[in-house]
């Protein structure tokens, strides 16, 4: 009888110990799942254009949503994986990084240097991906001077622009990896005096 009643007071105090670690484990996984909630609705509540991600951060709930450049999809939710500003196009999500290569538009002014003068054209770096392209007919002569470009002026190209000289130009076309520009106005061309201030082009509101 002694052991009988010994594994009777044994038993329910196994049991009771089974049922607080089960008890402790639902707590943690209910803490978790409303944590994760409150996440996701804090992330869904905030306006998504515009606003600045770290890397890691939840941006929004995957539903309703297309996965653009710069995130990736967890556990139903849309998780930027880098930092930047998020961008939307009706429903694709994009992070636009904070560090990044211009990405040059047509009509676009750019400020650019000169780093190599080729055939009939001027080669041209802008802080793009690939050096743009300057060709001799495409700038404004001296004195508003209006005429065909002749081989004279072929032969003395770097009597208007020469290696490390900082000028501005519009972007007239771009194409595949090819960036032409344009300073036929009096008001693009070479740059003189004052000082420049270099920053990243997605510090630049288009």
């Amino acid at each position: 009888m002694d052991v009988d009643e010994k594994q009777e007071l044994v038993l329910p105090t196994a049991d009771m110990m089974g049922l607080e670690k089960l008890e402790e484990f639902g707590s943690i996984v209910s803490s978790t799942i409303q944590g994760d909630l409150a996440l996701l609705s804090t992330a869904s509540d905030r306006p998504l254009k515009n606003r600045f991600v770290n890397v890691g951060e939840v941006i929004c709930p995957e539903q309703g949503y297309m996965r653009g450049h710069g995130t990736r999809v967890e556990d139903t939710k849309l998780i930027a994986t880098v930092a930047g500003f998020v961008e939307r196009t009706n429903k694709l999500i994009t992070v636009r990084p904070l560090k990044r290569r211009l990405v040059p538009q047509v009509g676009q002014v750019v400020v650019g240097r000169i780093v190599e003068v080729g055939d009939r054209e001027w080669r041209v770096d802008i802080g793009a991906h690939h050096h743009a392209v300057l060709p001799l007919n495409a700038i404004h002569l001296p004195n508003n001077v209006h005429r065909r470009r002749t081989y004279e002026d072929a032969l003395q190209m770097r009597k208007f622009f020469r290696e490390d000289d900082l000028i501005v130009a519009e972007v007239q076309d771009v194409r595949n990896e090819l960036i032409r520009l344009h300073s036929r106005s009096a008001k693009y061309g070479l740059l003189v005096n004052g000082q420049l201030i270099r920053v990243h082009s997605s510090l630049i509101k288009q």
